[in-house]
């Protein structure tokens, strides 16, 4: 099931490491539910990079039959790698 997602990106993060937001319509990251790890991805109108700090796109679990349900209000990191640089929070 989809759902729309707002990703607060952490800029002290992008600004400390000196990179720029991520010019991509399709993210990857990993979602933490009841001690297993799942893919999510994440798809956009537009890229992160031209949205800014506050970006919004539509996000699925990479396995459909997974039995993790993304809820409105659910709120967890957008990881890159081991690195916490990002806040999703679930709108729809």
């Amino acid at each position: 099931m989809k759902k729309a997602v707002l990703i607060e990106w952490m800029k002290e993060y992008f600004i400390r490491e000196y990179k720029e937001l991520p010019d991509t319509t399709r993210l990857h990251t990993q979602l933490y539910a009841n001690g297993e790890v799942w893919t999510l991805v994440i798809d956009f109108e537009t890229s992160p990079k031209e949205q800014g700090f506050l970006s919004i796109g539509v996000c699925h679990l990479l396995i459909t039959d997974a039995p993790v349900e993304l809820k409105e209000g659910d709120s967890f990191p957008f990881w890159d790698g081991a690195t916490q640089i990002g806040t999703c929070l679930l709108i729809d």
